[in-house]
């Protein structure tokens, strides 16, 4: 999946307002979110893609369910799943009054996606008790990571229709249990946004300073820090990606 970013240089050195001698730079998805890029004007700029992790993996789970690989899709839906019990886990280890440096040591041990994941399912059923939310967001891992299983390791072939029904399941999970978690421990979440941000922070900090450097932030299908977030269908998914013109049609 690639996406167009603006060439930093063009834009600084743009005169009056066209955009006609602007450069775009198709950039090829990665584990990183620092994107090095050269336009044909001989720019060299640095783009930071300020997105969670779980926000792009949906993003490119609802690309690939649009394009026909619903196995594909997914498998994204359920990294960005992963990913996202992280972030919760993140959030609450700070509500618990730990240091980043000591939240970081305990995720780190917390490495095994199924430590992980015991460990959400825990907090998760702690914070629904105590809270004694009647709403509390219902999810089926254990359906998921089965088919997860199956899909990965046993080469199952998922239809479209199933895997339409699940990625909206785990899409309806992560954006109900958004807005739970912002019911209770709001200051939290943004904690653990900033220890992230400050991570990578420490890897800008390492630049060549002559590298122009710039921030994207993609028209996800969610952003966790929408005040008015709310639950979207997989149909209106694939229509925020598809017409946002940032991402390059294969």
């Amino acid at each position: 999946m690639r996406i167009l970013v603006t060439c930093h240089g063009c834009m600084r050195e743009l005169k009056g307002d066209t955009l006609q001698n602007v450069h775009h730079v198709e950039l090829e998805l990665t584990d990183e979110y620092l994107y090095f890029h050269e336009c044909p004007n001989g720019h060299k700029s640095v783009t930071w893609l300020q997105q969670h992790r779980f926000e792009t993996l949906i993003d490119t789970g609802v690309w690939a369910l649009h394009y026909g690989m619903p196995d594909s899709a997914f498998l994204k839906f359920y990294a960005a799943l992963e990913d996202f019990r992280r972030f919760f886990l993140r959030a609450w280890l700070h509500r618990s009054g730990l240091t980043n440096d000591s939240v970081r040591l305990r995720l780190k041990k917390l490495s095994r996606s199924e430590l992980q994941k015991g460990a959400f399912n825990l907090v998760f059923g702690i914070e629904s008790q105590v809270g004694k939310i009647p709403d509390t967001p219902k999810h089926k891992d254990d359906d998921w990571t089965k088919i997860r299983n199956d899909v990965a390791h046993n080469g199952r072939f998922l239809t479209e229709e199933e895997a339409r029904t699940n990625c909206q399941e785990i899409l309806d999970f992560i954006v109900e249990s958004l807005i739970w978690a912002r019911s209770f421990m709001s200051k939290d979440l943004r904690s653990a946004d900033v220890d992230i941000m400050l991570l990578q922070n420490q890897a800008l900090d390492r630049l060549d300073p002559s590298i122009l450097n710039g921030t994207i932030s993609i028209p996800s299908v969610i952003h966790y820090t929408l005040k008015d977030l709310k639950k979207v269908t997989i149909d209106e998914a694939i229509d925020t990606i598809t017409n946002s013109g940032l991402f390059v049609k294969p």
